[in-house]
């Protein structure tokens, strides 16, 4: 009995047994081919690395084998080009580097530069596998994409000499660890330092450090300081910053001298002495070359900006604008003479912008009144700079209540003596209050009362972000404001205000404003080419109203007078002023279908001119320059757009908003 069940209980545990191999003989097939498809794939991988780096350094070894190339002697400087093709502006251009031998140069300047740039540089064999992790772990934790470089000193001699691709992709970082592999091999360190260190843009149109040395501390290299030689070994991580900004230069100096200190290439009696030593950087004068010198300095900066400042001169740019000449030279003159008549009125100094409103073109940038007036400091870009708008933000709060249907020109606002919230009490520009006023009188007269009573009605929140969709980038959070904001409350600047005003004449329609049509490097390669992406950010109706208003000078007659904005030969353009407290500022906004024109008079010191207003200041200018831009052009209108009609339904003729809940009587 017992003899049986033993028999059956071994056929099943056989049964068993013979599953359990046979699984691990699947298990171990499995993992076989696991192995083999890894291995091969592996191969597959490493073949077609080694065939990319080849073609890589194929094509790059007539420049790694040219010590010329890879010092990049010959530079080609930064040109740019009005929109007719006419040169505006040339950098210094083509030099030939000042060099200075490897033994010349004193081992303070050479330990600087490693201790800042790659500690490690006589270690690895072109590339550093610690710094590659950490810049990937860096830019994996930063909010800026790509903010970590992790570049090794061959690997920046590479980068600025051989890739023209200025962007930190990852593609352009593997061809550049692959050429460094190569320049390694083929120089030894002491060479490729002595190359860096006569290659590096210093700033002050200063390439390597000898010519640093003497553009800086006019030393020859021999001469400097361990302090000194930290400044220098500090400088091109941002030129355009530390070596204009010398106190900035000198923080940087410091951190340098304590990377000295920390790689053990100076003692820390060095690092006292040094931190002691008073270090004096020689004067220079900035000086800029060719035509329309604060156009052209912006032009400059966004190519600092976007490529790095050895694409400057190393990259060789053609920068091609939208700058008009004739506009330019037009808007110049208006406001250098509109200024110079005015100076009796403590008044120093004016700045415009035209814009192209169906493109967001930059047509004439006027950054001041005079570039070589140092009194006005003329060389400041007061259409980069913040200043309050006064009544020029008006339309756009109004507009976003026509867009939200809070107002219509029936609507009637108050304009009586009373105070807000938080005990704001506004009073109008010339002290008078006029009751009960509809929507076009309230707004081509700039009463202050109706704006506030329009602007507590959209709300200062909904009003700050409806201002940064059509352009007013600059403003800050929304709590930072009150009521005050509708009457120019908030600091903006020119160039964004006529942003605005732009968008108005484009229907709402919001284009970036630029200034670089395309860029092509020395070689003749298309580097960018502007692409337009037009937004529409505010209804076409109520803008259509705004626009309206803004161009009736029958209605504005009140306060301003039937001429002062009103445009010869009949044109029609709708304009708005501004006045700040104290007359600090005047300004002048306006547009007509094809041109958007703003104006802005003051003093660059903030100080108050005499009871000059935005009518009287900079109404004239605007005026000049809307009228000599569009001489010999066809006469334009504002159209109306099928969502707006013309009826009387609150008792009065005017322009409503179709399918629209119409707003008569009291706000």
């Amino acid at each position: 009995m017992w003899d049986y069940f033993r028999r059956i209980g071994s056929v099943f545990s056989k049964k068993r047994t013979d599953e359990t191999l046979l699984e691990r003989m699947r298990r171990k097939k499995r993992r076989s081919n696991y192995v083999l498809f890894s291995i091969f794939g592996s191969l597959i991988f490493v073949v077609l690395g080694l065939v990319y780096a080849l073609r890589v350094y194929t094509s790059y070894a007539e420049d790694i084998v040219s010590r010329d190339r890879l010092l990049n002697r010959h530079f080609s400087g930064l040109v740019i080009y009005d929109k007719t093709n006419s040169i505006i502006f040339e950098s210094d251009g083509a030099h030939e580097l000042g060099t200075v031998t490897y033994d010349s140069i004193p081992r303070q300047v050479k330990y600087a530069t490693l201790a800042v740039e790659d500690a490690g540089f006589y270690q690895h064999a072109g590339f550093s596998w610690s710094g590659i992790f950490r810049s990937v772990i860096l830019n994996f934790s930063s909010s800026k994409k790509n903010a970590y470089g992790g570049s090794t000193i061959t690997q920046q001699l590479v980068k600025n000499a051989l890739l023209d691709d200025r962007s930190k992709s990852y593609q352009r970082k593997i061809r550049e660890l692959i050429l460094a592999v190569g320049v390694d091999k083929r120089y030894s360190k002491d060479q490729i330092l002595e190359m860096y260190l006569n290659s590096n843009y210093y700033g002050r149109g200063a390439y390597g450090v000898g010519e640093a040395s003497i553009g800086y501390f006019n030393l020859t290299i021999d001469k400097i300081s361990v302090a000194q030689a930290a400044f220098l070994a500090g400088l091109p991580n941002a030129p355009s910053v530390y070596g204009v900004d010398i106190e900035a230069g000198k923080k940087r100096m410091n951190f340098v001298l304590s990377r000295m200190r920390d790689e053990k290439f100076i003692t820390d009696s060095d690092y006292q002495n040094a931190l002691n030593e008073k270090i004096e950087v020689v004067d220079r004068k900035d000086t800029v070359r060719g035509k329309y010198p604060h156009f052209s300095l912006y032009i400059r900066q966004q190519i600092i900006d976007k490529y790095g400042e050895n694409a400057l001169d190393l990259a060789g740019y053609r920068v091609f604008t939208t700058l008009d000449p004739v506009i330019q030279d037009l808007s110049q003159t208006a406001v250098f003479n509109q200024i110079n008549s005015l100076t009796k009125n403590a008044v120093s100094n004016g700045a415009a912008v035209v814009m192209l409103p169906k493109t967001g073109a930059i047509l004439a940038m006027v950054g001041s009144a005079d570039w070589n007036n140092d009194s006005i400091d003329g060389k400041f870009n007061v259409t980069l700079s913040y200043q309050q708008p006064g009544s020029s933000f008006k339309p756009i709060i109004y507009t976003r209540a026509l867009e939200r249907n809070l107002i219509t020109a029936g609507t009637l606002f108050d304009d009586s003596s009373k105070t807000f919230d938080g005990g704001y009490a506004p009073k109008n520009y010339d002290g008078k209050f006029r009751g009960r006023v509809r929507l076009r009188r309230a707004l081509s007269n700039s009463l202050n009362l109706p704006a506030v009573e329009a602007m507590q009605k959209v709300g200062v929140k909904d009003g700050v972000d409806f201002a940064k969709k059509l352009g007013l980038k600059s403003l800050g959070d929304w709590s930072e404001y009150g009521l005050s904001l509708v009457l120019g409350g908030g600091e903006v600047t020119p160039l964004e205000m006529t942003t605005v005003y732009s968008t108005f004449a484009n229907g709402g329609v919001y284009n970036e404003a630029y200034a670089i049509e395309k860029i092509i490097d020395k070689y003749g390669q298309p580097i960018y080419s502007h692409v337009a992406k037009p937004i529409r950010v505010v209804n076409e109706n109520a803008v259509a109203i705004t626009t309206n208003i803004l161009s009736d000078n029958q209605a504005r007659s009140e306060e301003f007078g039937a001429t002062a904005l009103k445009l010869p030969d009949g044109r029609i353009g709708a304009v708005k002023t501004g006045t700040t407290d104290s007359f600090r500022d005047a300004w002048t906004l306006g547009y007509t279908p094809s041109l958007a024109v703003g104006v802005w008079v003051g003093n660059n010191d903030n100080k108050p001119m005499d009871s000059v207003a935005g009518s009287l200041g900079a109404a004239p200018i605007w005026k000049e320059i809307v009228t000599g831009s569009l001489k010999n052009t066809g006469f334009e209108t504002f159209s109306l757009p099928s969502g707006v009609y013309e009826s009387d339904v609150c008792g009065i003729k005017d322009l409503f908003i179709r399918d629209m809940k119409t707003l008569c009587g009291n706000l």
